[in-house]
């Protein structure tokens, strides 16, 4: 199978330039393992370890700091926004508004559904095609992908970045924009029906305490349920493969 280089000519997988594409692996994965640690290991370590000798409130503040540390890194260094720390940020926020609201039973009873639910709100609202300026929104997915280096991105070469071929790869191939917002938007309403049928079944059957552990199983049904549809999708996506629609698409 032949791929389009950057002068627009044809060359066989063979004429790929497979050492500079590999030599980008290693920084990848610590880049990965970078944020993984960051933005959510270390943020709940933090929060476990505090919640048991300090308020709790006081140690989901605390948490803040790792994701902060990776957002003012990200931007200072690699000149790229972080949107994992930023959606680590807006998860421990609203634990901290589930916890404000622990002596209202009803409420406190959605636990972490409600957490996912608004990061699946935030999901959704990337959908929207904002545009400010040079600004414009695109799918959550789009900047994992970005950032991350999420993606099989063929022809990659020195003279051009993993954030650079994954704008490219925006503008010139309807599957690959398609593809990263119907996973976005798949994400964003799972975790959102999620939060509305926790919501029917506690104000159906109502909640006398604060214990949420027999409601937080409808969370642990919804992951592994995402995680099938994305090993599917993804292997959908490998077996269409990428076709250039549009060079000049803006």
């Amino acid at each position: 199978m032949s791929h389009l280089n950057d002068n627009g000519s044809n060359r066989t997988d063979k004429e790929q330039p497979h050492d500079e594409l590999a030599s980008t692996k290693s920084p990848m994965f610590l880049r990965f393992l970078f944020i993984i640690i960051f933005d959510a290991a270390l943020p709940l370590i933090l929060y476990i370890i505090l919640s048991n000798n300090i308020w709790v409130i006081w140690a989901l503040i605390i948490s803040f700091a790792p994701p902060i540390i990776s957002i003012l890194f990200n931007f200072i260094f690699r000149k790229q926004f972080d949107v994992m720390g930023m959606l680590s940020i807006i998860g421990i926020a609203s634990a901290m508004i589930l916890v404000s609201f622990k002596n209202v039973p009803k409420f406190y009873s959605l636990g972490i559904s409600f957490i996912s639910g608004v990061i699946g709100l935030v999901l959704v609202i990337t959908l929207i095609p904002i545009k400010v300026g040079s600004f414009e929104m695109r799918p959550f997915a789009y900047y994992c992908s970005k950032n991350l280096g999420l993606g099989n991105y063929k022809g990659l070469t020195k003279h051009e970045s993993v954030s650079e071929r994954c704008d490219r790869y925006w503008r010139n191939y309807a599957l690959f924009r398609r593809a990263l917002m119907i996973v976005t938007a798949v994400w964003g309403f799972v975790f959102l029906l999620e939060l509305l049928i926790l919501i029917i079944i506690v104000c159906t059957n109502g909640s006398n305490n604060n214990d949420n552990n027999n409601y937080d199983g409808v969370f642990y049904y919804t992951i592994p349920w995402l995680g099938v549809f994305n090993g599917f999708f993804s292997w959908w996506i490998r077996k269409q493969g990428f076709k250039e629609d549009n060079p000049n698409h803006a």
